[in-house]
């Protein structure tokens, strides 16, 4: 049995590389230039390219509090 397989190019827009991860529920996706797979996009790199980099950086703290 085959099915359509998703792939993007590899000039592909991140916001629609990222619609097709949520629209799939896919982690990876093949990027493809006629038809030659050259890698694989994943959801870290969809972040790493849409969340700005100081972001994830934030000065150490205390953890939450235990609830008891």
């Amino acid at each position: 049995m085959f099915s359509d397989v998703i792939l993007v190019a590899a000039d592909a827009d991140v916001s629609d590389v990222a619609v097709l991860m949520a629209d799939y529920k896919l982690h990876t996706i093949p990027v493809d230039d006629e038809a030659q797979v050259l890698g694989v996009v994943t959801v870290d790199d969809v972040l790493k390219a849409t969340i700005p980099d100081g972001w994830r950086r934030r000065e150490p703290g205390p953890g939450p509090a235990a609830k008891t």
